[in-house]
C-alpha cells in the first residue's frame, strides 16, 4: 500500500527525475481529482533505477553489494516486487509535482488510485485532493447588526449599592430581652443529633455557635418556627426528617434533632457609603 505523508516530506531529497504530464479530471467545491501520466520510457527508467538501488542494498550470497546482475535481482525479488518498489519511489514525486503545479493547499491526506506499474507500459496515477475551500467574505460596510444598549436605572444602581454594603456588614449584639421575630438576626448555640430507623442516636455536632438570619430563604422552617417567640437565654428543641441530601448522603433518610439555646439578638451594622 502506497502512503503519502505530505508535500514537504523528503522533497529536498527528490530532484524531479521524471517528467510527467498532469491534468484535472474533475473539481467539485474543494475536492480536486488530478491525473499524472508516465510514458513507457519513464516507467522503464524508474524500474532500472529501482533495480540499481536493490543491487546496492541486497545481500545475496556469492555477490558483492552493487555488483549483483540485473537478472539475479529480478529472480531474487521478482518483477512484481520490483515494480511495487519503483511505484513507492515515483508516486511521492508525482504528488509533489501536482501540488506545486496547481498550487494546492491540502487539508487532508491525498487519496491515491495508482493502478499497476508494468515494465514497458505507460503508467497513470489518479489522486484526489481535499484542499482549503475558497471563502468569499462580504463587504463589511454592507453588514448590518443590531446593538442592544443596556441602560442602568437609578433603582438598579441603588440595589447594587445596598447589596455591596450588606456584603460588608457586621453583626453585633443588641442585648435586647424581647421576643424574637421572623426577621431577626440571632446568635445561638446548638447540639445536633441523628436518629437511625432502629433508634440509634448519634451526635453530629456538639455546642456549636453560629449566627442566623431567620428571614433568609434557605433556612429550614422547623428551625425558624422553634426560635420565633423565644427570648435570649431560652432553649428550644426541634426534630425533622432529612430528605435526600446530595451534599451529605449519610444523613439522608434519618431523623435530625437540634437542641438550641438562644444566646442573643443581633443587629446588622452596615457601613456608610462614602
Amino acid at each position: 500500500m502506497i502512503k503519502y505523508y505530505g508535500y514537504c516530506q523528503e522533497k529536498a531529497n527528490r530532484k524531479g527525475k521524471y517528467k510527467l504530464k498532469t491534468e484535472v479530471v474533475s473539481q467539485e467545491k474543494n475536492i480536486i481529482v488530478l491525473k499524472a501520466e508516465f510514458d513507457a520510457e519513464q516507467v522503464n527508467k524508474a524500474i532500472d533505477n529501482t533495480i540499481k538501488d536493490l543491487s546496492k542494498k541486497a545481500n545475496i550470497k556469492g555477490f558483492r553489494k552493487g555488483h549483483v546482475p540485473r537478472k539475479t535481482i529480478e529472480l531474487y525479488f521478482g518483477m512484481k516486487g520490483i515494480c511495487a518498489e519503483a511505484l513507492e519511489k515515483i508516486v511521492p514525486e508525482a504528488i509533489d509535482k501536482m501540488i506545486e503545479e496547481y498550487e494546492l493547499s491540502l487539508i487532508a491526506e491525498p487519496k491515491l488510485e495508482p493502478g499497476d506499474l508494468r515494465e514497458g507500459e505507460p503508467f497513470t496515477l489518479q489522486v484526489t485532493f481535499e484542499v482549503t475551500p475558497e471563502v468569499t467574505l462580504p463587504d463589511i460596510e454592507t453588514i448590518e447588526a443590531e446593538k442592544t444598549l443596556f441602560k442602568a436605572t437609578e433603582e438598579m444602581r441603588d440595589e447594587n449599592i445596598v447589596r455591596l454594603l450588606e456584603s460588608r456588614s457586621e453583626l453585633t449584639p443588641t442585648y435586647e430581652e424581647r421576643e424574637i421575630t421572623k426577621d431577626d438576626f440571632v446568635s445561638i448555640k446548638y447540639t445536633s443529633l441523628t436518629a437511625d430507623p432502629d433508634g440509634t442516636v448519634t451526635p453530629v455536632e456538639n455546642d456549636q455557635k453560629t449566627e442566623l438570619h431567620l428571614g433568609q430563604e434557605n433556612m429550614r422552617p422547623e428551625v425558624v418556627e422553634a426560635i420565633i417567640g423565644k427570648r435570649p437565654g431560652d432553649k428550644a428543641s426541634v426534630e425533622f426528617s432529612v430528605e435526600d441530601d446530595p451534599q451529605n448522603k449519610e444523613l439522608a433518610g434519618k431523623k435530625m434533632r437540634y437542641e438550641i439555646e438562644v444566646l442573643g439578638i443581633m443587629k446588622r451594622i452596615t457601613p456608610e457609603l462614602t
